[in-house]
Order: structure tokens, then C-alpha cells, then sequence
């Protein structure tokens, strides 16, 4: 037998050769998949940090100018946005918008934000309690960047947390 030298001569040599290579596309896959759930763990403690965060500045005594500022903050980037800013009151000029479903509606169209982004050049998550509109967050999203429906979701109860601490501070029931 010589070693030191790859050489496939026999059958049981093809047989070898075919084992490793497919043991070896397993293990790439099994650490392809590894890498991939990792950050989806990761992205969902840091999903559950900011709602936990959120909740505690909304239900504690803090301003809710902090609250807003520390939301738009956390949707900028949760959503991979180029920017997030507040607008208190009802909205008057219509815009995209993403539901408290997380759907993303762009005039009469469902958006398919899980493939090729929140639609630009600016969308809108309304603020809202009790079926009463109290001012909206406005999105300019990264143009292209795929938005997942479960970041949306995490969007929207960030924004209804900001709804309840407004009407709160307001005194609406």
C-alpha cells in the first residue's frame, strides 16, 4: 500500500471518495443551518428585549416623547429603515402602509415586503387605541432590503404600545 498520494484505482477507492464527499456536503449543511437558526435566536431575544423594553418606558412614568423617540429608534432598526419619525395627530396625506397584521398594503396592492421590501419613498404603521388614530410613525425604508412578516409584527405591537401610552397621557378610556 502507498500512501501519501490521492489515486483512485479500485472500486473500493470510488467508494471512499463518494462516502467523504458526502459526508462532507452534510456537515456543510448542518452548519449552514446551525449558523442560520443562531440568528434567528439571536433575532428574536433582541425582538423580546425591545418589546420588554418598550413596555416597561411605556407603562412606567416616562415621558412619551422618550417612549416615541426610543420607538422610532427600535423600528428603524428592526425594519432596516433609513429613518422613522412620529406624526401626531390623524394623517392626511395617504401613504403605504403596513396593518396591525403585518401586512404591507401600497394602495390597493399587498406588498410583498418579505422579498423585496417595505415600498418607498415613505410607509406608515398608524398609532392607534381603541379604534381611535392618534398620529402614525412614518418609515423611509432602505430601498430592496426584505422586511419578514415577524419583524412587522414586532412593529406594530411597538406601535401599539406608543398608542396606549398616548392615550393614557391623554386621559382617553
Amino acid at each position: 500500500m502507498r500512501y501519501e498520494r490521492f489515486a483512485i484505482n479500485h472500486r473500493s477507492d470510488v467508494e471512499t471518495a463518494i462516502c467523504l464527499l458526502l459526508v462532507g456536503i452534510i456537515v456543510t449543511e448542518l452548519a449552514a443551518r446551525s449558523r442560520q437558526h443562531s440568528r434567528f435566536a439571536a433575532q428574536q431575544t433582541y425582538n423580546l428585549k425591545t418589546i420588554h423594553t418598550l413596555a416597561d418606558l411605556a407603562a412606567s412614568s416616562t415621558a412619551t416623547s422618550l417612549l416615541i423617540m426610543e420607538t422610532e429608534d427600535s423600528l428603524t432598526r428592526l425594519l432596516s429603515l433609513r429613518s422613522c419619525e412620529f406624526e401626531p395627530g390623524m394623517p392626511v396625506e395617504p401613504m403605504a402602509r403596513i396593518d396591525p397584521d403585518g401586512t404591507v398594503v401600497n394602495g390597493e396592492l399587498i406588498w410583498p415586503a418579505d422579498k423585496i421590501g417595505i415600498p418607498g419613498p415613505r410607509t406608515e404603521v398608524r398609532t392607534q387605541w381603541r379604534g381611535r388614530t392618534l398620529g402614525r410613525f412614518v418609515l423611509t425604508p432602505t430601498p430592496g432590503e426584505p422586511v419578514l412578516q415577524e419583524a412587522r409584527l414586532v412593529a406594530t405591537s411597538l406601535v401599539d404600545l406608543v398608542g396606549a401610552a398616548l392615550a393614557n397621557s391623554d386621559g382617553a378610556q
